[in-house]
């Protein structure tokens, strides 16, 4: 029977680098089997200048939480015949399917389970592949990629001690929707934190069963973290300045594939202890639910671990690098503005 492999994410999993690789080598997964089909949407536009984009599923992602955010012209009975055209393709020329969408991991079971019969009626055997990892580290990307991002959601915490106090990681929420509509034997749940091999060879093992033959260039550098020194001076823009959102937001799409200086990723992350203490309460009951039913990779999801970048400390501290980077957030608005002025 064939399968179609739903990449679910998680987010900082190296989910982006994956989807930035895929539509460059479409016709060689092909020949090997492997339909990777484009999203009606064109969220691919950006995957293939290697940047973050939102994969090739994002129409099945809306299918799969219909309370989530739609576009105005998102229509869903042609969402629905765009999947089951793929469906019949895949099938007709015995082809097994990927689709992958970190947006996916908020997927509900009802909705789920309606996809769940699709797929079945073609005669896929449905596999689910969930990156995790330790959940220290991803709970501080995650708060780097915000911050980056200049909060989106418009709710700024104003350091990392403070979000990592209120956050709840959510891969039991995420498991807890998969396994109600597909069951826990279509699930494989992975620790990216734990993968002693590089991410993509890894993942294409995955989902190509004979690709030793498979010649591809793995992508440059694709939504990095900011470093420490990054991290305090995004913080400071925030604090102090009327449109400190909109100036984090602009500056993190353009560091997000440039490489810090090396000296720069020596610096440790620091988390005030009372804050740490908060996030185990709330996280260890859901890690240790993880880790003893459904982790594949034999290393666990702990709350921190010796190659956490943290440091458990009372106060904020500072960064010997921060002024660093500082100029380096002034040449890139300096160079925006130069751009703007040239257009205009």
């Amino acid at each position: 029977m064939a399968t179609c492999f739903l990449h679910i994410g998680a987010g900082k999993t190296g989910t982006s680098a994956i989807q930035a690789l895929l539509p460059s080598i479409r016709p060689e997964l092909l020949k090997l089997g492997l339909l990777y089909p484009e999203d009606i949407g064109g969220s691919e536009v950006k995957a293939k200048q290697g940047l973050v984009s939102g994969g090739n599923a994002v129409t099945l992602a809306r299918l799969a939480n219909k309370r989530g955010k739609k576009p105005a012209q998102w229509n869903e009975d042609q969402s629905w015949d765009w999947l089951k055209s793929t469906l019949l393709y895949a099938k007709t020329n015995d082809y097994n399917v990927l689709f992958s969408a970190e947006s996916l991991q908020f997927g509900k079971s009802e909705q789920l389970i309606e996809i769940r019969n699709v797929i079945n009626k073609h005669r896929f055997e449905i596999k689910v592949i969930y990156f995790t990892r330790t959940a220290i580290d991803y709970s501080i990307s995650s708060y780097l990629q915000n911050l980056k991002m200049g909060f989106p959601s418009g709710e700024a915490h104003r350091s990392l001690s403070e979000y990592i106090g209120s956050v709840k990681v959510p891969y039991k929420r995420t498991i807890t929707e998969y396994v109600d509509a597909f069951g826990k034997d279509s699930l494989s749940v992975y620790n990216y934190s734990a993968c002693t091999r590089p991410l993509i060879p890894f993942f294409l093992d995955l989902v190509v069963y004979d690709n030793h033959n498979l010649e591809y260039k793995s992508p440059s550098l694709v939504n990095r973290s900011l470093v420490r020194a990054e991290q305090l001076a995004f913080e400071s823009i925030i604090r102090t300045c009327n449109d400190g959102m909109t100036i984090c937001r602009e500056v993190g799409k353009h560091l997000s594939n440039q490489e810090a200086p090396r000296e720069w990723y020596n610096e440790r992350y620091q988390v005030a202890k009372t804050s740490f203490d908060a996030y185990s309460k709330t996280n260890l009951p859901l890690l240790t639910w993880v880790n003893d039913n459904f982790l594949d990779l034999g290393s666990q999801l702990c709350i921190s671990s010796p190659n956490s970048k943290m440091d458990l400390v009372d106060f904020p501290g500072t960064s010997r690098y921060m002024v660093d980077a500082y100029c380096r957030i002034i040449e890139i608005l300096g160079d925006k503005l130069h751009h703007a002025d040239r257009v205009s």
